[in-house]
């Protein structure tokens, strides 16, 4: 029996939200100040701790 559409893209989803956290952790960010872990947050809560976490690198390189 082939996968329906809905399992395909939780697996999407998973790969995306599995990248993000790599990516969170080669930044530094291994937990949040909440104390939440990253595998814990949503897609959309990844997405932007990343884009904090970029700005913030970049405002400390032109400082």
């Amino acid at each position: 029996m082939s996968k329906s559409f809905k399992s395909y893209l939780r697996e999407a989803i998973e790969r995306v939200k599995d990248k993000r956290i790599e990516q969170l952790i080669e930044l530094g960010r291994v937990k949040m100040e909440d104390g939440r872990q990253l595998y814990e947050l949503t897609l959309s809560e990844l997405d932007h701790e990343y884009r904090c976490m970029k700005e913030m690198r970049r405002r400390s390189r032109c400082s």
